[in-house]
């Protein structure tokens, strides 16, 4: 369905069941808890909202769960630390955009859906891991694993995982080196805020 297909191209105001503010200093499983919930209430919600209606209740509450800067800094490697400070202001809301867009566009109806937290767990690198499922009336449930790191008295999601196995950032990577090659940085950044504003609208696949 096109909630999973999302989850493996990234795979990753309020939130709709409770206030925003304060997300990010929340433990890794109130974090990821939290965003699930504001992605139940846009899916049962979505056949009234547009998908700029979705984007724009749903970026507070992937903003405040999601580390976007740090995410386009390991989607582009290198090509990060060559990139002037405006540049990388400039990805990093591209990628922001694009992100906010993609979970817009493809959480576009309910079906029955649920999330189940299984726990937490240590990762590499100072990360947690925190191990969920997507409940699905009618198929197997899909294993999403979020991978957080501490920021400030809080935590945020810098990747997840799909079944164990497709890293978010990892298909990032691959999607953008030839574009990085050809482009650089600043094609990437047109790049991303076009699809952004063709999802937007209502146009992008």
């Amino acid at each position: 369905m096109r909630c999973v297909r999302l989850l493996m191209v990234i795979a990753m105001a309020a939130v709709l069941v409770g206030p925003a503010r304060g997300l990010a200093a929340g433990t890794p499983i109130g974090v990821v808890e939290t965003l699930h919930e504001a992605l139940l209430a846009v899916m049962r919600d979505a056949a009234e909202l547009s998908v700029e209606d979705r984007y724009a209740r749903l970026a507070p509450t992937l903003s405040e769960a999601y580390d976007f800067e740090t995410m386009a800094r390991l989607a582009v490697g290198s090509a990060w630390t060559e990139a002037s400070r405006q540049q990388r202001t400039a990805l990093a809301e591209a990628f922001s955009r694009f992100s906010i867009a993609t979970y817009a566009k493809r959480f576009s109806g309910y079906s029955g859906e649920r999330f189940e937290t299984i726990g937490e767990k240590g990762g590499p690198r100072t990360t947690i891991l925190v191990e969920t499922r997507l409940i699905r009336p009618a198929d197997p449930p899909v294993p999403l694993t979020y991978v957080l790191q501490k920021r400030g008295s809080g935590f945020r999601i810098i990747d997840v995982i799909l079944e164990g196995a497709i890293s978010e950032l990892a298909v990032r990577r691959s999607e953008y080196s030839q574009v990085l090659r050809q482009g650089g940085v600043d094609g990437l950044v047109r790049l991303l805020n076009g699809k952004a504003d063709e999802m937007i609208r209502g146009e992008g696949n």
